[in-house]
């Protein structure tokens, strides 16, 4: 089976070795037509960063080192990369990557859900907020699905649900100390999962009966200059928005 043929039927392919003797962009292109993104180049070098050396409106900025959380790039972008190469120069397997089948996602949320949840980028994206859903279905194609706890925020109900498994119930507070503001919002939880077991329980008045229906609070903190700056077209994704 050729490349393309597995990307389209998986939506990924993995390579141990490929065009080892090519530059990214030669590699690039032999799968396909390389597009430009953001800074007119086609590859984008990506370095590991520690905290202190990167700024605060990146994963590099948020975690350093640490292992990021799972997210799909340019989520916060009305139309994202439908596909991306990711090409290791120098790797360690101490520092894996870690992939989730979207399909499994889909089936287990449900599209439908998925597909009337509305989200917005956290900030201007070109100086706009268009209203995006989490899930595109695309007929005969795996669709197009978005997620990242960081950059895009629930514009619907619906898209509450989806992005933090369960509704907001009251309006954020924000507190400012120094530099950083904390914003901290009460929801209740809609769904449950234990990753030890394997148990998953759905609905609220189920995680009530088990006595695990009690409000939660998530809380997240900005630079309060970020916060109150003008928009930045490329908010999130400078050049050191990396894989640790």
């Amino acid at each position: 089976m050729s490349i393309r043929d597995e990307v389209s039927r998986n939506g990924y392919v993995f390579l141990p070795a490929f065009a080892r003797d090519h530059s990214g962009q030669e590699a690039a292109a032999l799968l396909g037509a390389p597009v430009t993104f953001q800074t007119g180049l086609v590859v984008h070098r990506l370095v590991p960063t520690v905290q202190e050396h990167s700024t605060p409106n990146t994963y590099s900025g948020i975690y350093g080192h640490g292992q990021f959380p799972l997210h799909t790039d340019r989520a916060n972008w009305q139309h994202p990369t439908r596909y991306f190469m990711l090409r290791c120069i120098v790797g360690f397997e101490t520092v894996p990557t870690f992939l989730v089948d979207g399909k499994d996602i889909v089936e287990e949320v449900g599209a439908n859900i998925l597909t009337r949840a509305l989200v917005q980028s956290r900030r201007p994206m070109a100086g706009s907020l268009p209203l995006m859903r989490l899930f595109t279905p695309q007929e005969g194609e795996h669709g197009m699905l978005r997620w990242d706890d960081l950059f895009i925020r629930a514009a619907s109900n619906a898209g509450s649900l989806g992005m933090n498994n369960g509704p907001a119930v009251s309006l954020p507070k924000k507190t400012i100390e120094d530099d950083e503001i904390t914003e901290v919002q009460d929801h209740l939880p809609a769904r449950f999962e234990c990753i030890a077991c394997g148990l998953k329980i759905s609905g609220l008045s189920k995680i009530s009966a088990v006595g695990l229906g009690a409000r939660y609070k998530k809380t997240q903190v900005y630079d309060a200059a970020d916060y109150y700056a003008p928009h930045d077209e490329y908010y999130g994704y400078e050049e050191d928005n990396n894989e640790p």
